[in-house]
């Protein structure tokens, strides 16, 4: 097990299989957004889907450590991180978190760590990619924040309740990645300290 420490979140490699339980219990309180008539929605259908998913793809649990989000545990799991690698260049990003996590920027710190590891540690990568619902106003959001752009609108391609449903497509280069983490470095020395002032 590894374990990447943020500011607000320690993220733990690989997601405990054991906790999937809660991943279906995050993504059904959001199942108009996430659940599709394709998608493994039943409890069983959706452990097995997602224990496979685990054994072949790079996971994070996210771990509120700081209690931002009032979960009374001594090591609170308030989500998940997934790569789901497509071949050597590019790869989607999934996750998943309980409620209370999404206004706490605690999403978006694993996002950030995530990402920058992947970048930087699979040399070979060049993109990824987020895939989501047009209506997922919460995810798209996100999708902004960490810096991927819109890349395309997808119609009629899922359905939901028998009815046809568009699919928006976000993607993140690792060359737009770097320079947006090379603009920060140089704003943050910019920088003056309080007593120079």
């Amino acid at each position: 097990m590894e374990i990447l420490e943020g500011t607000n979140i320690d993220l733990i490699s690989p997601f405990p299989m054991q906790e999937i339980k809660r991943v279906y219990g995050w993504n059904h309180c959001y199942r108009t957004l996430t659940e599709t008539d394709d998608t493994p929605n039943g409890y069983n259908e959706f452990c097995e889907h997602m224990g496979h998913l685990l054994s072949v793809c790079p996971s994070w649990g996210i771990v509120d450590k700081n209690h931002l989000t009032n979960i009374r545990h001594e090591a609170p799991m308030v989500g998940i991180v997934i790569f789901e690698p497509v071949n050597i260049r590019h790869g989607y990003f999934h996750t998943a978190t309980a409620r209370g996590a999404w206004k706490t920027g605690l999403i978006d710190e694993a996002g950030k760590i995530v990402i920058d590891k992947l970048f930087t540690e699979v040399p070979t990568l060049l993109r990824v990619g987020a895939y989501m619902s047009e209506k997922n106003f919460a995810a798209k959001s996100l999708c902004k924040r960490l810096g991927f752009k819109f890349e395309g609108l997808c119609e009629d391609m899922v359905q939901r309740n028998g009815s046809p449903e568009n699919i928006v497509y976000f993607g993140l280069t690792k060359r737009s990645w770097n320079l947006c983490q090379q603009q920060l470095q140089y704003q943050q020395s910019q920088v003056l300290p309080q007593e120079s002032l």
